[in-house]
């Protein structure tokens, strides 16, 4: 730091007092940009500002499922609530989801299971008892928001040797204020759009194409008081006269952040182009420290220019297709494709090649799968343009073929020179899986016709490959979201690098979530992240007492 930078950081006591009595006034929206009370320039940072464009009481960053949750809370607990939020549009990557939501049986199952998949990342009894204890709550708030739930009763947990994991079901909104809208998507526009009705019914004010750029910190306390943020194009300050919480989501679409913290690299993400990891910088600069940050709730995902996100990779229709590394080998059992932790398969180092073997890789299919109906799904396709949808694959997946998106190959041969895998070993691949359906018992992997077998049940190999043409689409390492971000105690407070909670900082929602190696039960990034968490945020963050 030059010496003018440091003189521009000296706050004395006077100046101090200043800015903070200044700022207890307020202003209203749309005044102009303030002055600061060191007397610099209105563009320096770091500095407490001598007024405010707009204030809260709680102020929520991001407008997705956790911040439209932890809003609804933290005004049912007093407080007069105002959001930011990035985008045009409310729900973020909630709602383009399928939204699974947990939920368990019984709490002490929760925690059984819990203790035994993440209380090994560091994440705490407390966190691990309270976490349980309101996600249980789930059914019966989210009726009480006028969203209907639906309890599945699938057993949805990816470890089946954990504790409690018979315990782990699911569920899924249905429908809101006695109506069942047409789900734009996926069944998180359901909830997601009754939500926002009952937050805007409570008060709730939000500023869209509204981005946080650095939280206000009080230098001497360390209270986070307030937000720098960009609206038009113009610098606004805004006083969070109780809290502030960070519900910015994952870093998915932040290529930097993906290729220094994730592994294997390249990875791509099927969701909301606006997660770019905002709050982990903003965080940081206030003292935070991170966890997590190698977490990943994801399977192999399609990747196109033409459509950046959207894309939830189900397989081909029919089950003559097939996972393949680089070199057109198989290495899994694709009946679980769509578990969350499916993407740990696509790790291996390539140590001849360099890079990864099965990053990226391939889906390959036979004439009958493709004209069976499209490989790919997409939740995202009512997306307006500029906000990352992408388009729905044609029934027969022709025009993904014009597109290039497809390879073709009228056999085997051509299909591995376009590609660079090798014949013989798709040929190979091809040849065990026949045998096995001719045999009528699974093959290598395990992959076979029996009704329930597999994370999404009966995905079998009762049908040999026919004899070409064939096809492949090229699959990356990524899917739905990061894990990683500041690190949270029980109440939700972000923790400094010692450990201790950052006063008046609280954080919801995917952004530093408490999964770790092991994402757990199916469901738990909006059922545990998303609804309990930001319940959980919300009502703390509206417990504090009003700074002055």
């Amino acid at each position: 730091m030059g010496k003018e930078e440091k003189e521009k950081c000296k706050l004395n006591r006077r100046d101090f007092m200043k800015g903070l009595a200044a700022g207890a006034s307020g202003v209203a929206a749309g005044a102009v940009m303030p002055a600061y009370a060191s007397g610099t320039s209105s563009g320096a940072k770091g500095l407490i500002p001598s007024s405010w464009d707009m204030e809260g009481d709680v102020v929520v960053l991001g407008y997705g499922g956790s911040g439209i949750v932890s809003a609804i809370a933290a005004s049912d607990s007093g407080a007069d609530v105002l959001a930011l939020e990035k985008s045009p549009i409310s729900g973020g990557c909630t709602k383009i989801s399928d939204c699974n939501i947990t939920s368990p049986k019984s709490v002490e199952s929760m925690v059984a299971y819990l203790k035994d998949t993440i209380a090994q990342h560091g994440v705490s009894d407390a966190i691990i008892r309270t976490i349980s204890e309101e996600t249980c709550r789930n059914p019966e708030w989210l009726e009480s928001m006028g969203v209907k739930f639906s309890v599945t009763g699938r057993v949805m947990s990816e470890f089946p040797a954990a504790s409690g994991h018979p315990d782990m079901t699911t569920g899924r909104p249905s429908g809101s204020n006695a109506k069942n809208p047409a789900t734009k998507g996926a069944h998180g526009g359901v909830m997601c759009d009754a939500l926002v009705e009952k937050a805007e019914a409570r008060g709730v004010k939000v500023l869209y194409n509204t981005t946080a750029k650095e939280l206000v910190q009080n230098p001497e306390t360390k209270e986070i008081i307030g937000v720098r943020a960009e609206q038009d194009g113009k610098e606004i300050v805004i006083k969070a006269k109780r809290a502030v919480i960070l519900c910015t989501g994952p870093f998915d679409f932040n290529d930097e952040m993906v290729r220094n913290y994730l592994r294997p690299y390249p990875m791509k993400f099927a969701g909301w182009k606006f997660n770019t990891g905002d709050g982990i910088p903003m965080a940081c600069r206030v003292g935070a420290r991170l966890w997590h940050m190698n977490g990943l709730c994801g399977y192999y995902c399609p990747w196109f220019e033409e459509g950046k996100a959207g894309y939830l990779i189900f397989g081909a229709r029919k089950p003559s297709w097939m996972y393949c590394d680089k070199y057109g080998k198989r290495f899994a059992d694709e009946s679980r494709l769509m578990e969350h932790n499916f993407w740990k398969n696509m790790t291996e180092v390539d140590e001849t090649g360099l890079g990864f073997s099965r990053n990226p890789g391939w889906i390959v299919f036979d004439e009958t799968a493709r004209k069976a109906g499209p490989v790919a799904s997409s939740y995202t396709s009512w997306l307006p343009d500029g906000l990352g949808g992408a388009p729905e694959f044609s029934n027969d997946n022709s025009e993904e073929i014009a597109k290039g998106w497809i390879i073709k190959g009228t056999t085997l041969i051509e299909l591995a020179e376009k590609t660079g895998m090798l014949a013989d070993n798709l040929k190979a691949e091809i040849d065990q899986i026949n045998k096995a359906v001719a045999d009528g018992v699974p093959d290598r992997f395990g992959r076979n016709s029996k009704a329930g077998e597999g994370f999404m049940g009966s995905m079998g190999i009762n049908g040999a490959w026919d004899s070409g043409p064939y096809y492949a689409m090229r699959l990356y390492t990524g899917g739905i979201s990061t894990m990683g971000g500041p690190e949270r105690n029980e109440k939700g407070q972000v923790l400094d690098q010692d450990g201790r909670p950052i006063p008046r900082l609280y954080e919801a929602g995917v952004l530093g979530s408490i999964w770790g190696d092991h994402y757990g039960p199916a469901g738990a990034n909006v059922g545990i992240s998303v609804l309990a968490g930001g319940r959980i945020a919300g009502r703390n963050a509206a417990a504090e007492r009003p700074w002055t």
